[in-house]
């Protein structure tokens, strides 16, 4: 039989969210894999909105940056520590990510090979305090 048609399934755990944190914005094996492990990605803000998106590029794309690093295949996390972007989402939501951390579930659009967060309807934890 011809499999040539067939592509490979990646089984992952979970669903797809991003988290944003102190510590940085990090992405879900989830969401990495449905995204299909791009190595670039272009960030998108709608602030009306108040979403997010990263959607799949080429490195050769205005405004595209680095996402899922295809030398280290073992792991599946994308961590941004980017000060700009914490910056950005914190301020767009009147968050405190000193003190908590937010966890934002994702769509994704397989016509605009984007990842969609409505981040109006983050999760909120309380991040622990150092004694």
């Amino acid at each position: 039989m011809d499999l040539s048609k067939f592509k490979p399934f990646t089984m992952v755990t979970g669903k797809s969210f991003m988290t944003i944190s102190k510590s940085g914005v990090s992405f879900s094996q989830a969401a990495v894999v449905e995204l299909g492990k791009p190595e670039y990605v272009i960030i998108l803000f709608d602030s009306a909105d108040k979403k997010m998106a990263i959607k799949v590029a080429r490195k050769d794309e205005e405004n595209a940056t680095a996402f899922f690093k295809k030398a280290k295949k073992s792991n599946l996390n994308v961590r941004w520590n980017n000060s700009l972007l914490k910056d950005k989402i914190e301020s767009m939501m009147d968050w405190n990510i000193e003190n908590h951390s937010y966890r934002v579930e994702g769509s994704y659009d397989s016509d605009s090979k984007a990842m969609i967060f409505d981040l109006a309807l983050a999760k909120v934890t309380l991040t622990k305090k150092a004694d």
